[in-house]
């Protein structure tokens, strides 16, 4: 029976992170684990998933067939763990409320905090964090949850928010907010990211200031109709990018004299795809194949990076591999609250890539971040006391 227990970390647990209280940023850091919960998609036919997978609150057992044939009928069991495991009916409000929403609101009181979502090809990423107009994803929600809460504060801070949106497309990031985005690949504006002090620092994205959930979501909607994406054998409308919407919020207290900055990142991450002779898959087309193969590599160098901070000691963490893992250093043992969504298929030709899903899963639920109030005295409002 192959096991992965881990004591991955509750969903919205107190860290001592979520109040500012006049700590300074220092003194504020606290570690955890980034918290990891499965969703699981309804199944295309709107059949029950496969008998192979059991769902429960917070574990997920497979059974996996060793070969397809009635010689060998011997079953490899499975079983992992999570911080929650959304069923097939889950809502996506109910997925906001459960996943994100609270990290979401401690970027008001200063701190970073990631959500990104992982899983094969055709899993249900995209519609968890993107979603479409009826049923709104984490992102749209994300930009709701913020103006709500900062239109409700009675404390005299003023907030200054603002949004950039940009997709990673064989291992080149691209600004979706761009006016200029072309239709060719060769006139879509570039943005690299640098680690700066062992921060990721953007360059050549744009970033929008928005003053209401309207603002942000006219941007929002905007960049993703520039998403690359195309049809597969596993999926009509599959991402063939990563993308990243980060929410940048700035706090300035007139009464502490202080200034808070942090951001909120969402990314949805592109679809692994197993490639294999003889099945249908994105190795039937040319073009479908190379993206395939750059998502793969690009979801390779972010397991390497899993699977050093889970070595730990003196252990050399490669961020500088990849676009991806460098501008999630954050989420990624750095500063910041990270929850990793893994999305799951539950028909039965899935179940080995559900696997595998699980497994990154359990070894992602192992990574610390040391997330902080990112406070400092504003010079200005000293001045002006």
């Amino acid at each position: 029976v192959g096991e992965a227990p881990v004591a991955a970390s509750a969903v919205g647990a107190a860290t001592g992170v979520g109040t500012v209280g006049g700590v300074g940023k220092e003194e504020a850091a606290a570690q955890e684990c980034i918290s990891v919960v499965a969703r699981v998609r309804p199944s295309k036919d709107g059949s029950e998933p496969s008998a192979c997978l059991k769902l429960h609150k917070d574990k997920v057992e497979i059974s996996l067939p060793r070969g397809d044939d009635h010689v060998n009928n011997q079953v490899d069991k499975y079983k992992f763990n999570f911080s929650k495991v959304f069923g097939p009916e889950t809502s996506q409000a109910e997925m906001f409320q459960g996943t994100a929403r609270d990290l979401v609101l401690g970027a008001l009181d200063g701190i970073n905090c990631t959500v990104f979502a992982y899983g094969q090809t055709g899993s249900g990423k995209t519609f968890s964090i993107c979603g479409n107009h009826s049923n709104r994803g984490i992102i749209p929600r994300s930009l709701a949850c913020l103006f709500d809460a900062v239109d409700r504060r009675e404390d005299g801070v003023k907030f200054t928010i603002s949004m950039s949106f940009i997709e990673v497309y064989k291992e080149i990031g691209y600004d979706l907010l761009a006016k200029e985005f072309g239709k060719s690949v060769e006139t879509w504006p570039v943005v690299s990211v640098s680690l700066v002090s062992g921060d990721p620092v953007l360059s050549g994205a744009k970033r929008v200031t928005i003053a209401s959930e309207e603002e942000g979501l006219h941007q929002y909607f905007l960049g993703d109709t520039h998403r690359t994406v195309a049809e597969t054998p596993h999926n009509l409308n599959s991402s063939r990018s990563h993308c990243v919407f980060t929410i940048y919020v700035e706090a300035s207290d007139p009464a502490a004299q202080t200034v808070r900055t942090s951001k909120v990142q969402i990314v949805d991450l592109a679809g692994s795809e197993r490639l294999k002779p003889y099945e249908q898959g994105s190795q039937n087309e040319k073009e479908l194949m190379g993206q395939a193969i750059a998502i793969n590599l690009s979801l390779h160098w972010l397991e390497g990076v899993i699977n050093a901070l889970n070595k730990g000691g003196s252990t050399m963490v490669p961020y500088r591999n990849s676009f991806l893992t460098k501008i999630l250093k954050d989420a990624l043992g750095g500063n910041a609250r990270a929850i990793m969504i893994a999305t799951i298929n539950p028909s039965d030709p899935a179940l080995a890539e559900t696997v595998s899903t699980c497994r990154f899963a359990q070894r992602v639920a192992n990574v610390q971040t040391n997330a902080r109030v990112n406070e400092e005295k504003d010079p200005q409002l000293v001045i002006a006391a």
